[in-house]
């Protein structure tokens, strides 16, 4: 029997040798025959009983917070092929496919878990304000997310710029922004307003939602315009939400540099105070007794982006309407009630981004050579006195056509885009961009819960 097994274990070993030997002595053209080969046995196979990853998950997408893209590309290698006829390896982007005219996309059902993570069906979510959409605007459906498509770096298609204003400010501010920056990222931007304007709603090329929320400068008509803005954020399935304000400025080009330095599937909140310190607030949270909370938010005003994950994990507090109990919960405005959800509740931090400026801080003061370097832009005060603008010099564009000093700044910046004069002298250049100012966290004070 010991010689028996000997000789078993001996053969065997020979065996594996001559395996090696004849491995190395396959040529290319052999290799490829034999993948060949396997394909036509893994295809039937990839028919015939396929997985079906959702099965093993109880929630149907996310489990502990799995984002979208992550679950998508499990799903594609535990299905041996891409869903939709998409190539797994696909990593150019939404850009090299045609591109479809506005408000005629594609539109990707929206799975959303509850706060418990139970089973959800296949269907589209339902949310509260999906009829404030008007029925010939949907979003663009990026890319499928694989493997490779979440490593490539982000692109401008791969942000939702969400802009709120409203109808009387729409000829004294929006004219401003189509002509300047909306002119470069159209297809990823929506305005939400308050009331229906089938001009610019046309000039926007349907990019105008009208979100039945009142026209007030109400702390509740600015949270039900945010509530609106994010659910369609949800249901684009874009990688980040951009809020801003209709007096903003945005340069795009600064923007992606910026959203590039992070990852979408990471919890992230980027934006700017405009306090000094924490702000404080009372937390009237039904299940206990009210009690003081202290935290950093971005402001509104100079503009703030939310990854897709930490969005994703917002949706229990945000996402069909509930935001609005969120803001009637701490008494305070959309801004401050997104900074609640994500540090108090969620206990994650706001990034701060010093290239987010608003009317709030003194625009004059920014160096001439720093402004290509900002992502956002304003402008305050009273025009003929008390101004709060950028400094620009009039021979750009006299002051009596842009009372703003937008205009002049864009067209300097990118001449040859939006409505700039003819042969505008570019007075930027790429070395006038500075090096990337290293963000960095607020400071955080623990909040000392007080009963009231």
């Amino acid at each position: 029997m010991r010689l028996r097994a000997k000789r078993t274990l001996q053969g065997l070993v020979l065996t594996a040798v001559i395996c090696l030997v004849a491995i190395n002595w396959i040529s290319n053209d052999e290799q490829s025959k034999i993948s060949a080969e396997v394909e036509t046995i893994v295809e039937p196979l990839s028919k015939v009983g396929r997985i079906r990853p959702r099965r093993i998950f109880h929630d149907g997408r996310h489990i502990q917070g799995l984002p979208d893209g992550q679950f998508d590309s499990l799903a594609k290698v535990l299905d041996f092929k891409a869903q939709d006829n998409v190539n797994i390896n696909d990593t150019q982007g939404p850009d090299h496919r045609q591109r479809p005219e506005h408000g005629h996309v594609d539109k990707r059902d929206s799975h959303l878990s509850d706060r418990k993570q139970t089973s959800v069906s296949n269907d589209t979510t339902v949310h509260r304000h999906q009829d404030n959409l008007p029925k010939d605007v949907k979003f663009q459906r990026p890319v499928v997310a694989t493997p490779l498509n979440n490593l490539r770096k982000t692109g401008l298609s791969d942000v939702f710029i969400g802009v709120k204003t409203t109808k009387r400010y729409h000829q004294e501010r929006l004219d401003l922004a189509i002509d300047t920056w909306v002119s470069m990222a159209l297809e990823q931007t929506y305005f939400f307003t308050d009331g229906e304007d089938q001009l610019y709603s046309e000039k926007l090329h349907g990019h105008l939602i009208d979100t039945n929320c009142s026209a007030q400068h109400t702390r509740q008509a600015l949270c039900c315009k945010m509530s609106v803005m994010y659910d369609a954020f949800l249901q684009s399935n874009k990688r980040w939400f951009c809020h801003l304000d209709d007096d903003n400025y945005l340069n795009t080009v600064q923007l992606v540099k910026v959203l590039q330095q992070y990852k979408h599937t990471d919890d992230v909140y980027l934006g700017k105070p405009s306090l000094t310190h924490p702000i404080e607030a009372v937390d009237r949270d039904s299940s206990s007794q009210a009690r003081r909370v202290s935290f950093w938010f971005g402001t509104g005003g100079a503009g703030f982006c939310l990854s897709r994950a930490l969005a994703l994990h917002m949706s229990p507090y945000a996402s069909a309407g509930t935001f609005t109990s969120m803001c009637q919960r701490i008494r305070l405005p959309d801004d401050v009630t997104i900074g609640f959800i994500v540090e108090v509740l969620l206990k994650k931090k706001l990034t701060v981004v010093k290239q987010f400026n608003s009317h709030l801080q003194a625009l004059w003061q920014i160096k001439r050579g720093e402004l290509p370097q900002q992502i956002t832009l304003s402008y305050g005060g009273n025009f003929a006195k008390n101004k709060n603008l950028i400094s620009m010099d009039n021979t750009v564009i006299p002051s009596s056509e842009d009372p703003t000093r937008l205009r002049s700044f864009h067209c300097a910046l990118f001449p040859g885009t939006g409505r700039c004069p003819d042969n505008m002298p570019r007075l930027f250049s790429p070395s006038d961009v500075m090096p990337q100012l290293k963000p960095h966290r607020a400071e955080y004070v623990k909040p000392m819960p007080k009963k009231l």
